[in-house]
């Protein structure tokens, strides 16, 4: 008895500094991930460099989205940040979207590139 006594109390204590670890990586990975990508989900996907188009989605957005994965695959109960579950759950639509956009940035960069000053009007 003496013997389960003193593993069950070292069981506790081992459980107490994994919790404490994991909510600390949890905390970490909140500040480092989460809270930029939240920033940047809120502005525009599309800005103009000079006469060029450029796509404004962050790399941070999609290390958001496979860490929010790899979390959830975890045996462990935590609490996702709403913010990251959603955009988790939008990964597909996310990547179709951008990939079109890419395409259309990379045609219009190239009219942008090989139109001449007299065609400018037409296009503008």
């Amino acid at each position: 008895a003496e013997k389960v006594a003193v593993i069950h109390q070292k069981y506790q204590a081992t459980k107490t500094k994994v919790d404490k670890f994991i909510d600390k990586v949890v905390k970490d990975w909140r500040s480092e991930y989460v809270a930029p990508s939240e920033a940047q989900l809120d502005k525009a996907l599309l800005y103009k460099e000079h006469k060029h188009l450029k796509l404004n989605f962050d790399p941070k957005v999609k290390a958001l989205i496979k860490e929010t994965k790899c979390l959830e695959s975890l045996p462990i109960e935590l609490d996702m940040p709403q913010k990251a579950a959603s955009v988790r759950d939008k990964d597909g639509d996310l990547q179709r979207e951008t990939d079109r956009l890419e395409g259309v940035i990379r045609l219009y960069n190239k009219i942008q590139n090989t139109v001449l000053d007299v065609e400018m009007p037409l296009i503008q």
